[in-house]
């Protein structure tokens, strides 16, 4: 399993990610997809630092995405994470506890 930063390449892959997870309403509040368009000031509001968004792969192959973001803007809700696997990873939940490490990089 390899993480790596995300790219704006990586977009679409991620708003495919999301959108399907949107019928479950186990993890977003959104009601219908999302668009490229909608999600680019998110994606544009991470860096490698503080507020990463890394892919996560299994021989090259994007299995889910990971993201650390502000959760609202006072200073002790720092930060929250994010992690969404894609739907044949969904339940091969092992991934989860490989991401821990990569939140010490946050600060």
């Amino acid at each position: 399993m390899q993480f790596r930063d995300a790219t704006m390449n990586d977009l679409p892959v991620i708003v495919d990610i999301y959108n399907a997870t949107i019928p479950e309403r186990m993890v977003t509040g959104d009601t219908e997809a999302v668009t490229v368009a909608d999600k680019t000031p998110w994606f544009d509001a991470h860096n490698s630092f503080t507020r990463p968004l890394w892919m996560v792969e299994v021989d090259n192959q994007v299995i889910g995405w990971v993201s650390y973001n502000n959760f609202y803007s006072m200073p002790t809700y720092n930060g929250r994470n994010k992690h969404l696997p894609s739907r044949t990873y969904k339940r091969q939940r092992i991934w989860l506890k490989n991401t821990e490490p990569l939140y010490s990089r946050c600060k």
